[in-house]
């Protein structure tokens, strides 16, 4: 399993995060832990972020200028709540990735970006 070291941003207009660390490349695959300890898995061949902590797990699937249905599973419960995205964008250069998307009004810019 190849490591690599990464910068991964996340913003909307309210919220800038961003986080270095160490990241784990398998099968078309980048996981990693965000600064909250939840498990992170950024799927590259069929686009898609999946955020998965003890309580929780969401799933965003993208398609260039298309809409997709989310999901966030409550895990205790287990409720799932569907939300519609709007991809807007998906830039991909080798482990580098910029994905657009827009859920509820609200632009969200997510970025990987191999720090090498």
């Amino acid at each position: 399993m190849p490591k690599m070291k990464a910068l991964i941003r996340i913003e909307n207009e309210d919220t800038k995060e961003e986080i270095k660390t160490t990241a784990i490349m398998q099968d078309n695959r980048l996981l990693y832990k965000d600064n909250h300890q939840a498990t992170m898995t950024i799927d590259y061949k069929e686009p898609r972020i999946i955020r998965e902590t003890k309580e929780l797990k969401i799933t965003y699937p993208f398609k260039n200028n298309k809409k997709t249905i989310g999901m966030i599973e409550i895990k205790d419960t287990n409720q799932v709540l569907n939300i519609e995205i709007q991809t807007k964008k998906i830039k991909r250069n080798n482990n580098d990735i910029e994905i657009k998307y827009i859920i509820e009004n609200k632009q969200f810019i997510y970025q990987v970006e191999e720090i090498k």
